[in-house]
């Protein structure tokens, strides 16, 4: 029985991973097309979907935190995603240099 619990989680973890890129395929190519119907340039409405899509799970755990009345949980979210992204803004700046922009 366990053997078969075991394949059935690979399965079904497979079969998100799927289901998760064909998502991410659709979201970009509907963004894209979004933006080219609004005006915007299709990286514009990119960053600010990746900003929202990251910044949602810090904000759900610190809401939660807050109606648990549990500060540490608020203040680690906070520190800890600074702590993470301060320096990855950085390494990305410091990459981000050396790319050229021909717009020829």
């Amino acid at each position: 029985m366990a053997a078969f619990e075991i394949i059935a989680n690979i399965v079904i973890i497979i079969a998100g991973f799927f289901i998760l890129v064909k998502a991410s395929e659709l979201i970009l190519y509907s963004l894209s097309d979004y933006a080219v119907k609004l005006g915007f340039s299709a990286h514009v409405l990119g960053f600010a979907a990746i900003s929202i899509a990251s910044i949602v799970p810090e904000f759900i755990s610190s809401l939660t935190g807050a109606m648990l009345k549990q500060g540490e949980i608020v203040f680690g979210t906070v520190v800890g995603s600074n702590i993470f992204k301060i320096p990855l803004i950085g390494i990305i700046l410091l990459i981000g240099k050396n790319v050229k922009n021909d717009t020829n």
